[in-house]
């Protein structure tokens, strides 16, 4: 646990406060609650280490920075609500919790979304919702919400999505093939109208997967 403590305390330093990561609430999440416990347990010896932790379903963990970076860029508040296109990236709704009203997870694995309600109620998060779907298009949600985040490469968002946001509302996504500019897009009555730079990655494309029916956990 020291080791782990320690290199908590290295990737702060050499990771995000060197990448303008400035935001002391930010930060002091990652000092209380230790990366390597929201993890797959086989890289845990990698919760700070500045790379992608790959999954069975071909997606990915996103680094420490990146999800920093989303957290920051994103200037969320306690009266907002957000959807999280991943239920495996544990430690990104972790830090979504602490910043938004609620969150919702959709994801198309229901032992991802079973392995994060346990890692969550170990720390008892409780502002999440999990919601087991066939697809990403999100065609079941039927409110209305502040921002979209998807940590995975999408060649175009799917419009429905743009349907699914407030009046001014925000979608994070990776746009591009090999090296893609992840980026917050603007929308403003279900149109885009802007675009704010956040990071260079190279995320898998997000996928899909047959399951034949929908459950709300």
């Amino acid at each position: 646990m020291m080791r782990q403590s320690i290199a908590c305390i290295n990737m702060i330093k050499q990771q995000l406060r060197t990448n303008n990561i400035n935001d002391e609430e930010i930060l002091n999440f990652y000092k209380n609650y230790p990366r390597e416990d929201f993890i797959p347990v086989s890289y845990k010896n990698f919760a700070y280490s500045d790379m992608h932790i790959p999954l069975d379903n071909k997606h990915v963990i996103l680094t420490p920075l990146e999800e920093a970076k989303i957290l920051q860029s994103g200037n969320f508040n306690a009266e907002q609500v957000v959807v999280l296109t991943s239920a495996a990236n544990v430690y990104l709704i972790a830090l979504l919790s602490k910043f938004c009203k609620q969150v919702v997870i959709v994801d198309l694995c229901a032992n991802q979304i079973v392995t994060a309600k346990n890692i969550l109620a170990k720390f008892k998060i409780h502002n999440v919702d999990f919601l087991l779907q066939q697809d990403f298009e999100l065609e079941s949600l039927t409110d209305k919400y502040d921002a979209i985040i998807c940590p995975a490469a999408l060649e175009q968002v799917p419009a429905n999505w743009l349907g699914l946001l407030k009046p001014v509302g925000k979608i994070f996504v990776a746009i591009g093939e090999t090296t893609q500019n992840a980026q917050w897009l603007i929308v403003d009555d279900s149109k885009i109208t802007g675009h704010e730079f956040v990071f260079s990655t190279h995320l898998p494309p997000l996928i899909a997967t047959n399951i034949k029916s929908k459950f709300v956990f």
